[in-house]
């Protein structure tokens, strides 16, 4: 991938050289003027100047021109047409300008303007300069910045030429050099530009519109803002910046590069971890890239560099477009359009060092586990003859740790810094008519756990054509990925290893021969897998073209049409060896796994749609969207395992003999389109009052054959109160709006495969008729829409000469039928049924809040703070005794020793169905403590009675694993060039399981004591006579400890989500000699720590990671 991508970087920098040989070789035919321009100017490198009005009305042009000079070349291509031209040699350039006729119909010459230098200083209205200010020369490429002391210098501009100033914060200046004598030391006064509401646009990503005229509720941000909080992935900042961006903690998989995020933007609206078996999440919100639906993986692996702007669209009047997709919120992603001109290059490397956080493991050492070993009678026997030989076992481990052996096995697997890169370079140019950008991207992750990383490569390619009223633009993108698992494993058996062994190569770290019982007692060593062949490997091929095009046939009236094409090819490899420990007992014809899997995605997606605005009055504005659209999805998987492999350590899948006991190859085919039509109306009176309403029509494969097609509609409205006449000169509000919608957005991230019965054969069961079928889903022809009838109020305001702006959502989700898959008798053949049951309301409310403390635009000094906050809540109901059966299941795994992991990171025992109960409720019976008589339990039950005895029928709800309030808190400061950013992420009120006390404190079996490390509370804070106030369990108990309250613990925390600091040297004199435009270096901390009031273990399967990073930006 690195050879791929200096190659075509020389390459583009190759075409981009600039050669100046005048010999003209050119073959065209019927082509536009601007097109042999191009021509003309990359083969001999001169620069062309003419009025493009001019230039649009000329026929197209024919010519055959074989090594002729320029002046040859010229006169051949405007022959019998209205241009002439002239050359200046000198200044290397091309003057086109129309023929001017006389009275006696002689061709006048045309004498070119002269090219003169200019020269300035740029300076607030103060007189104090303004570094880094643009110049540049309009309608060409030619420019310059200024530098630290507000100067600056242009040669070669044309006598009659405009100059354009812009600085971020400053309003324009535009000045014509026409009819001016003296040209140097021009003083420019730029003047504090006050921000204009009416021209912020929203994009939802099918039509755009401004904000002011906006009724929905929604969030944007511009790359630019990504980058200033984090350079790792889109997802990373949008967490950051904005409030109702929920991204759930996955306390398995830690900072597993592997690993997706798990998202919800303002609360969940269908059950929790209801995911099914092609990975369909229906919590997950829609992505739109560049105005066709994308996926998660695609998003966090773009190139953030290349974002333009990112808009979350999150209530029902901004979502309506999207119809039945919209329930869950959309992320629109719009990526950066090519600029036109000479040819820019820009590079950028980002660059990141991980450092795995341990900082909430609380291991014993290897002093405190032998002591908590003899205290819990490991090495006790009623065997006088055993005793002995317990007894010198002690000693010598006594021995060993006496003379300082302290293994520290959690820091075997992991690196103590993992480095990571991501390299971009983009290059663009083009003219007016035609512009084009090249892109690559190489990204290197390398994961704390030695061995995992992912290695991603993206190239695109972007064309924009433009003539007349008709434009095309046509994105494509190649990415590819390959994801590394570490051959060490799960974390988990690193955090479970006894120091007091000495780490080494050995399959075991202990090996005894229990004469007595006549067997081996031995302790696996986790360190010797990472010397097998194993391997845990996934690899993507992802492209996609995205082709759209719209002809504005007058300024009202536009239409648009889009397709996008989408192939992904999947594939992973799973290899465990046969020398493993987990095949010790094993029949030699089933040692050793390769598990073989492949997926091809196929997926079409089609848009026609026209529009029609106008204002008319001053004061009626109306805009009408209607469209139609279209999606396929065609998803094809198959797979295979192999077993009995020999102890080698060069391994193949032709090593295998055989198929799993009972196993065969796997093959699976889904298909789902959708169609739809929808129509969007909004008017607006007086930009003070205005409605939106949108209906769309639905139709999918995913839903029962006689539900097939569906209606959502929304209605929003909003109130521009900043205009209305008693405000609209207030010295305070600068922008007021007050918003309200109402709508019924639907939900089909659903398989295919849920709404109508499918048959699948039976491997191995062969016979004279054929291969054997059995029923693997029953159809529910029935099966309807999941919708949400989503209410949302809300304000946005901008106060004190927009020094003090605020948005504030409040929400009430109801979704009215839920589809949930219940188990089944194995009677009927398959395990689940996929069915409408009950519904789900969420209730809650999203607020930010940003203030401008210090502004001195003429020093370039800003002072800012934010904050920004979430809560909500979900409540189940309509669901009466339906789902007994997850309640069972929960109440079974609450009774036993084990902690079960959902699909969505969360405790099975832990959940409950009932009305009114919440998804994110923990439930478990109540503990009063231990007694401090004999180190029980004490447990309340469900009516207040105090007993020994655990019942799991007798939990109740003790608290809510959703805050009761998360957001971010920060400040940034800029002074001129340097900025600083500070984001801290709080959270209150969570209540929490903490699985390191159950599991580690309590719940520790002999067994468990012999060969597992313990948190260090097993041994400080348990019971261990009559009289101890203790929380937990005597040591000397060892029995099944169910789970109680006293598990459950509320925890408040603060994190160091974003640290950040930049320079921009834009307009230090030295960039020029080197031929630089621009130069940012920005450095970056995240997560870089955390405080909890409560010690729990995170990344159980894969550590957190603390990471620092830092970006060089440069364009050339």
């Amino acid at each position: 991938m690195r050879i791929t991508a200096v190659l075509l970087l020389a390459a583009t920098l190759q075409i981009s050289a600039k050669t100046y040989a005048q010999r003209v070789n050119l073959r065209v035919k019927n082509a536009p003027l601007q097109e042999v321009i191009t021509q003309l100017r990359q083969q001999t490198g001169f620069a062309f100047f003419w009025n493009q009005e001019q230039v649009d009305r000329m026929n197209p042009i024919s010519a055959d021109i074989r090594n002729a000079s320029l002046k040859e070349a010229m006169e051949q291509c405007l022959n019998g047409s209205e241009m002439s031209f002239s050359i200046s040699e000198n200044n290397k350039a091309v003057y086109l300008r129309k023929k001017v006729t006389a009275a006696s119909k002689n061709v006048l010459e045309v004498v070119p303007p002269e090219l003169v230098t200019v020269t300035g200083k740029i300076t607030n209205e103060k007189g104090e300069p303004l570094p880094g200010a643009v110049v540049v020369v309009q309608h060409t490429s030619k420019g310059t910045a200024a530098d630290g002391e507000g100067r600056f210098s242009l040669v070669n501009v044309p006598e009659d030429g405009m100059l354009v100033i812009r600085l971020v914060g400053y309003e324009p200046i535009v000045y014509s050099l026409k009819g001016r004598k003296d040209l140097q030391n021009i003083v420019f006064q730029m003047k504090i530009a006050s921000q204009q509401i009416s021209e912020v646009t929203v994009s939802t990503g099918i039509f755009t519109r401004k904000k002011e005229s906006f009724t929905g509720s929604y969030a944007v941000y511009t790359g630019q803002q990504l980058k200033t909080v984090g350079n790792q992935n889109i997802i990373q900042s949008l967490r950051t910046l904005d409030p109702s961006m929920l991204v759930l903690e996955n306390n398995l998989a830690g900072s597993n590069p592997n690993a997706m995020p798990n998202l919800a933007i303002q609360g969940k609206t269908s059950m929790i971890g209801q995911t099914d078996a092609l990975k369909n999440d229906p919590n997950q919100p829609l992505f739109i890239l560049d105005g066709f639906e994308s996926d998660l993986q695609t998003i966090v692996g773009l190139d953030i560099n290349r974002v333009a702007s990112i808009t979350i669209l999150k209530d029902a009047a901004s979502t309506a477009i999207y119809g039945s997709k919209g329930a869950n919120g959309v992320v629109v992603v719009e990526t950066k359009l090519p600029n036109p001109g000479a040819m820019n290059l820009m590079v950028t490397s980002d660059n990141t060092i991980q450092m795995p956080d341990l900082r909430d493991y609380n291991m014993m050492s290897a002093a405190q586990l032998l002591e908590y070993q003899r205290i819990a009678g490991v090495y006790t026997s009623k065997d006088m003859n055993v005793q002995e030989g317990m007894d010198n076992i002690y000693n010598k481990r006594l021995t060993d740790v006496q003379r300082g052996r302290n293994t520290y096995w959690l820091g075997k697997p992991l690196q103590k810094s993992a480095w990571s890169q991501n390299y971009s370079v983009y290059a663009e140019g083009g003219d007016t008519k035609f512009r084009y950008g090249l892109g690559l991207k190489y990204g290197n992750v390398d994961g704390v756990m030695k061995g995992s990383g992912r290695q991603t490569g993206n190239g695109s390619i972007d064309v924009v054509y433009k003539t007349g009223k008709l434009s095309f633009t046509n994105k494509m993108l190649l990415t590819t990925i390959k994801g590394t698992e570490s051959p060490y494993g799960s974390f988990t058996a690193f955090v479970k290893g006894m120091p007091y062994y000495e780490a080494s190569n050995n399959k075991y770290l202990d090996s005894t021969k229990d004469n007595f019982y006549n067997q081996w007692q031995r302790v696996s060593n986790p360190m010797y897998q990472a010397m097998l062949p194993n391997r845990d490997e996934s690899r993507s091929m992802q492209i996609t073209d995205r082709f759209s095009a719209f002809y504005q046939l007058n300024k009202n009236i536009r239409f648009d049409a889009r397709i996008g094409l989408t192939q992904n090819n999947d594939e992973t490899e799973y290899l465990r060896s046969p020398l493993n420990a987990e095949f010790d007992a094993v029949d030699v014809t089933q040692k050793g796994k390769f598990v073989h899997g492949r997926t091809r995605t196929f997926s079409y997606e089609g848009y026609l749609q026209g529009s029609y605005g106008a204002v008319f009055n001053d004061r009626h504005e109306v805009n009408f969207v209607p469209g139609f659209t279209v999606n396929s999805n065609t998803n094809t998987s198959d797979s295979y395992t192999a077993v009995g492999f020999p102890a080698s350590s060069f391994l193949t899948p032709s090593f295998g003999t055989a198929y799993p006991a009972g196993g065969y190859p796997s093959y699976a085919k889904a298909v789902s389109r959708s169609t739809s039509f929808f129509a969007n109306a909004h008017y607006g009176y007086d930009r003070r009052y205005m409605v939106d309403f949108t209906y769309r029509n639905d139709g999918s494969s995913v839903f029962g054959i006689n539900r097939r097609f569906t209606s959502t509609w929304t209605f929003g409205a909003a109130w521009n109160l900043h205009n209305e006449a008693f405000l609209k000169h207030s010295a305070y509000i600068n922008y007021l709006q007050i918003r309200a919608s109402v709508g019924n957005p639907g939900n089909q991230n659903f398989g295919s495969y849920n709404s109508f019965s499918t048959l699948s054969f039976i491997g191995g069961a062969l016979n004279d008729y054929g291969t054997g079928m059995m029923v693997s889903t029953w159809g529910n022809s029935n099966l309807a829409w999941q919708k949400t009838i989503n209410k949302t109020v809300g304000f946005d305001a901008r106060l004190l000469n927009s020094r003090l702006n605020m948005t504030l959502n409040v929400y009430d989700k109801l979704t009215d039928p839920l589809v949930v898959a219940l188990n089944t008798a194995p009677s009927v053949g398959m395990t689940s049924q996929v069915l409408n049951m009950g519904n789900s309301r969420t209730r809650g409310l999203d607020f930010t809040v940003n203030a401008t403390v210090l502004s001195k635009p003429d020093q370039r000094m800003y002072w800012r703070v934010n904050a920004s906050g979430s809560h909500y809540k979900s409540v189940y109901g309509g669901i009466g005794n339906k789902l007994s059966q997850f309640n069972s299941s929960s109440e079974a795994a609450g009774s036993n020793d084990s902690i079960i992991h959902t699909s969505s990171g969360g405790n099975l025992a832990l959940q409950r169905y009932y009305d009114g109960a919440s998804p994110d409720d923990i439930w478990a019976v109540r503990s009063l403590g231990i007694d401090p008589a004999n180190g029980r339990e004490v447990f309340l039950t469900k009516d207040g009675q105090r007993t020994y005895d655990y019942r799991a029928a007798d939990a109740v709800r003790i608290g809510n694993s959703q805050p009761s309030m998360q957001g971010v808190i920060g400040t940034s400061f800029q002074l001129k060039g340097f900025s600083l950013g500070i984001n801290m992420r709080y959270m209150l009120n969570s209540w929490q399981l903490n699985s390191a006390v159950y599991n580690k404190v309590e719940n520790v079996t002999l067994w468990q004591s012999m060969t597992e490390n313990l948190d260090a509370r097993a041994l400080t804070g348990r019971w261990q006579k009559p009289g101890d106030q203790a929380q937990y369990k005597g040591i000397t108990i060892t029995g099944t400890t169910p789970i109680s309250s006293r598990f459950i613990q509320k925890e408040n925390a603060l994190t160091g989500e974003s640290f950040s600091f930049g320079y921009d040297l834009m307009g230090a004199p030295w960039l020029k000699r080197v031929g630089m435009n621009s130069l940012r270096l920005t450095g970056y901390m995240n997560d870089i720590f955390r405080l909890s009031t409560i010690t729990r273990e995170r990344g159980i399967d894969y550590p957190y990671a603390r990471s620092v990073s830092f970006t060089v930006s440069a364009s050339f």
